[in-house]
């Protein structure tokens, strides 16, 4: 195996690293393209998905808004938006898991080998 180099910051920058893929839903009788997650895009979601818990007083994560939010961010074609919401509700449960799963993989992969991401 070739020995790696210690990046630069500019390689980092440059690097284009969140994955896109195109998946078809059969569920839905199509395909749809899918991306991963970037750092600032989940931290958007958790804000977003925030609700406050009359019962124990905090803040807590709403799992299925954040769940629908993880799907409007990483659904690149067709294009979705907050306003969705309402609708994707709706939808079948396998298709939302496997988009979901999907944005997952892209996002964070599922191996860590050999110090390789």
């Amino acid at each position: 195996m070739e020995e790696s180099k210690i990046l630069t910051l500019d390689e980092i920058k440059k690097a284009e690293d969140v994955k896109t893929q195109e998946v078809t839903i059969a569920e839905w009788g199509g395909k749809v393209v899918l991306k991963g997650i970037t750092v600032e895009e989940q931290y958007k979601i958790i804000e977003a998905s925030k609700e406050f818990n009359e019962e124990s007083k905090t803040m807590i994560v709403d799992d299925m808004k954040f769940e629908l939010l993880k799907i409007v961010y990483g659904v690149v074609e067709p294009e979705l938006s907050a306003s969705d919401l309402v609708w994707l509700k709706s939808k079948s449960s396998i298709a939302l898991q496997k988009i979901s799963g999907v944005i997952d993989f892209l996002s964070c992969g599922n191996e860590l080998i050999n110090n390789e991401v």
